[in-house]
């Protein structure tokens, strides 16, 4: 089975992430037409960057839909099939996930050994059920609301800032689904003294005082 959509994985080189990386890469070839790996490698990475540059290359008509996926991460089958059905009627970003299943470096290791080609088991992972983890993980949009909400900001550079950023921005909806989480080595620069991310937290400052 192929699902109606493109797949844009965000990338930058790293040993950790690389056996990772190259695991879901075969999960998501085996499942979709066109997948894009988006490698922004000047300087800092900016997410927001390969993001936007990605979908420009693709000249999208507004009903196409896109699947951005971070590079350490995937979800379940029937999670993709009912977001990618929202994502076709909704006018908000789609977050297929709320339950955020991690792995061990143990874990990991056993899962990079299973063919990403079959059906993925929940036991692998250690099962977190707190919604409020991944902001990022897997998103599906139609190009219409993503054009419509000003593309991603590319004022932040380094990990981390501009998920929170575009959903304050789109709105989304929160499915039910499971987000697989594949175990590497913590992100060596962040992004919070970026000129995106102090906008962002500016914002969040005066909407509190607002209330």
């Amino acid at each position: 089975m192929t699902y109606d959509a493109t797949v844009i994985i965000p990338w930058r080189e790293c040993p950790s992430r690389r056996p990772g990386f190259d695991w879901v890469l075969r999960y998501y070839r085996h499942r979709f037409d066109k997948v894009i790996v988006s490698e922004q490698s000047d300087g800092k990475f900016n997410k927001s960057a390969a993001i936007n540059s990605a979908i420009k290359h693709c000249n999208p008509k507004p009903e196409d839909v896109f699947v951005i996926a971070d590079a350490d991460c995937f979800i379940a089958d029937w999670a993709m099939e009912a977001g990618i059905s929202k994502a076709k009627v909704s006018n908000k970003l789609v977050r297929p996930h709320k339950r955020y299943l991690r792995t061990s470096k143990e874990q990991a290791e056993f899962i990079l050994q299973q063919d990403p080609t079959k059906k993925i088991f929940f036991h692998w992972f250690h099962k977190k059920f707190n919604r409020f983890k991944a902001k990022g993980g897997v998103w599906i949009i139609r190009f219409e609301v993503f054009d419509r909400t000003g593309w991603m900001d590319e004022g932040y550079v380094g990990w981390g800032g501009e998920d929170s950023d575009f959903i304050a921005r789109c709105g989304s909806v929160v499915m039910n689904g499971p987000l697989y989480h594949i175990w590497h080595e913590p992100a060596p620069d962040k992004s919070f003294s970026s000129p995106g991310c102090k906008r962002f937290h500016e914002k969040f400052r005066r909407r509190k005082k607002r209330r």
